[in-house]
Formats: C-alpha cells, sequence, structure tokens
C-alpha cells in the first residue's frame, strides 16, 4: 500500500474518534486496527473500494449495506464512525483518517513510526538497528523497512515529516555540489585576475 498523506480533515476526525473511544472508554487501538481492517479489505477487493467511494451511491442505501455487510464484524463503535462518515459524504477520505488515528494511536502507546531505507536487503541487522534507532526516537520504533539500491550505501531514515540521509548517494550529491561551488569560485576569480590585469 503506498504511502497516505493526512489533512486537517483526517485529523479532525480522528482526534474525534479518539475522544468518542475514550469516552465509552473503548480500546482506541483495537478501532484503528478494525478501520486499518476495512481499508485492507478496499484495498483487496476493488468493488468494495468502489462502493465506498461511489459518489453516485445513495448514503441511505450505503448505510444499510455498511450494516449488513459489517454488523458483528466490526466493533460497534467502528460500523457506527464509517456510517458517520458516509452520512457526511467524507467516506474517500477513510485511508487518511484512518492513518492519523494510528499516528494518534502510536503516540498514546509511545510508539514511533520510522520508515528505513536502506541499499540492500539487511534483514540480519533489523533487530540491532532497531535497539539503535528506538535510542534515538526515544520511543519503541514501528518500522517499516525498504530496499532501494540508488541509495549505494548507508540508510535513510524518515521520522514524522524528518527525513534523516545517510546513504552513500546523498554524500555524494554534497560532495559534487560543494564540488562545483569550489570550482565555479575558483574560475570567478581567476576570471577576475585576467580581466583585472
Amino acid at each position: 500500500m503506498s504511502e497516505v498523506r493526512t489533512d486537517a480533515l483526517s485529523e479532525r476526525y480522528a482526534e474525534s474518534l479518539q475522544e468518542l473511544v475514550a469516552a465509552q472508554g473503548g480500546d482506541f487501538a483495537a478501532v484503528c486496527e478494525s478501520l486499518d481492517g476495512v481499508l485492507e479489505l478496499a484495498a483487496n477487493e476493488s468493488s468494495f473500494a468502489e462502493f465506498l467511494r461511489s459518489p453516485i451511491i445513495d448514503p441511505k442505501k450505503r448505510d444499510a449495506s455498511l450494516v449488513r455487510m459489517l454488523m458483528g464484524q466490526v466493533e460497534p463503535v467502528t460500523l457506527n464512525f464509517l456510517r458517520l462518515l458516509n452520512n457526511k459524504g467524507r467516506l474517500a477520505a477513510l485511508p487518511g483518517i484512518v492513518e492519523a488515528a494510528k499516528a494518534r494511536a502510536d503516540a498514546a502507546a509511545g510508539r514511533v513510526r520510522v520508515s528505513v531505507t536502506t541499499a540492500a536487503d539487511m534483514s540480519n541487522e533489523h533487530d540491532a538497528l532497531t535497539e539503535k534507532i528506538g535510542a534515538a526516537v526515544g520511543g519503541t520504533p514501528v518500522i517499516t523497512w525498504k530496499v532501494d539500491p540508488s541509495l549505494i550505501g548507508g540508510l535513510r531514515l524518515q521520522v514524522g515529516d524528518r527525513l534523516i540521509d545517510g546513504s552513500i548517494a546523498s554524500r555524494l550529491r554534497r560532495l559534487e555540489y560543494a564540488l562545483q561551488v569550489e570550482a565555479g569560485a575558483k574560475i570567478r576569480a581567476r576570471a577576475s585576475e585576467m580581466v583585472g590585469s
């Protein structure tokens, strides 16, 4: 699944859902998991995905169908939240809302989401890297591992909106830029000398 971006709308709905679940004494992480399951179903069943996002389907009919399909399959608060999104015409925003809700659940549990990209498969180093990353971020890292051979070596970490690029490719780009700047300065200095003489 591709990365999902959140926006102010997603954040507002996620916050409201978290408050609702807390008020009912429920398990917010379990509700997030349940909503994630609905998204997974939509990702695997294109007809269900179309059903959720189609503006052509009458919201009342979709509401009745949601109840028939999901009653007893998901927690009641999850079903009611989906029904609310349907009635507000916001079901298409569900991926962003779920992403924002999962981020809130992670924060509440002291988890930090981290994306680690390496140049080669480092499966045998995951435990050691997870421990080091956990110490650096000050929480329990929830890591998504990716491989990108174009990095040449090293790794790239994405923690929230911070990017830490320790790849060889990045270092080579910085070196190339520094050499270009230095060469440009030398050329300008030499041209000044020639014009001045």
